[in-house]
């Protein structure tokens, strides 16, 4: 099991905190891996906006276990992370932290 939260000024105001927890277990001759968020979202925003990031952070942390699946199986990127990783505002991001 791996867990982080996240936390900080840079988060929107009405965001409080993000915990992740990745589960990581053997099944069969490979592993399965889920994942778990829990978002601490500030009121009024939780009940005007939490059924739409729900549905948001659902898509990305199923495309995260789907690449993660590719990259374990392959030992490459899925095609999918490969465009993302190639556009340019990832580009654009990546050298705004360099």
């Amino acid at each position: 099991m791996v867990s982080y939260s996240a936390t900080g000024e840079k988060m929107p105001g009405f965001m409080k905190g993000l915990r992740n927890t990745w589960h990581l277990t053997p099944s069969g001759n490979g592993t399965k891996a889920s994942m778990t968020l829990k978002a601490d979202i500030a009121f009024p925003m939780n009940i005007l906006m939490g059924w739409m990031m729900k549905m948001q952070f659902k898509k990305a942390l199923t495309e995260t276990i789907d690449d993660l699946k590719v990259y374990a199986e392959t030992g490459r990127p899925s095609p999918r992370k490969v465009k993302v990783d190639s556009s340019k505002k990832a580009i654009a991001a990546r050298i705004a932290t360099a």
